[in-house]
């Protein structure tokens, strides 16, 4: 597919259209059209056995269909699919919560105070949520398809920390959580934060849905 061609490329014209190139060369080789291959397989004749020689023809194939599918992104839509599921699932178990045998959301009640000043610990189940958020909006940037590009540019920045402490210092949070009227003041703050990771949540949930949809219908496409 003429890749020593690439020293040549001086600018995006000339990159997309080594890729259309390539692209095309892959696509015959795919599809057992390719000259250049049959000859490589016909001159192997006299030397190889023909089951060898069948061997090399679809290693041929199977190479040119994975680089098919790399020049395309269709291997990254593939695990990116899997890694929204997963995500998605992950965001809909941790805002609900069993309270008294009752589904409850966990975000709407207000935080423990005690818990909050004196016995806070990181919310490591949105850490992990954010830094899998994380991987798929690099993963999908590259993408071509404008709707999953404006899907992504919707998705919040979590915040991670804002809705367990008021500072990252423990001394500093006891002290601030024994002056009631203002420890009672970033209560409140922080309850507001609570409340933007639900929303923040929704958002996740709503476009990881709609982008895992529009992979599918790409994947559809393709096959």
């Amino acid at each position: 597919i003429y890749y020593g061609d690439y020293m040549k490329i001086k600018d995006i014209k000339t990159l997309m259209k080594w890729l259309e190139i390539a692209r095309t060369k892959v696509f015959e080789a795919e599809n057992n059209n390719n000259p250049a291959l049959d000859k490589v397989i016909n001159n192997k004749k006299s030397v190889l056995k023909q089951k060898n020689s069948a061997y090399i023809k679809k290693d041929g194939q199977r190479l040119a269909a994975d680089l098919y599918e790399q020049i395309d992104g269709f291997s990254d839509y593939r695990n990116t699919k899997k890694m929204l599921t997963k995500i998605t699932r992950e965001n809909a178990a941790y805002v609900v919560t069993e309270y008294k045998n009752t589904a409850k959301n966990k975000l709407m009640r207000a935080p423990n105070y005690i818990r909050l000043y004196f016995k806070y610990q990181d919310d490591t189940e949105v850490i992990a949520i954010n830094e899998e958020l994380e991987r798929i909006i690099t993963t999908l940037s590259n993408s071509k398809d404008a709707a999953i590009l404006e899907a992504l540019n919707k998705l919040p920045v979590i915040s991670v920390h804002a809705h367990t402490r008021p500072f990252h210092n423990r001394r500093l949070n006891q002290a601030l959580g024994i002056i009631l009227p203002l420890g009672l003041i970033f209560y409140l703050r922080i309850w507001r934060y609570r409340l933007r990771l639900y929303r923040d949540m929704q958002l996740i949930q709503k476009y990881g849905t709609f982008i895992n949809t529009r992979i599918e219908k790409i994947l559809s496409e393709k096959n």
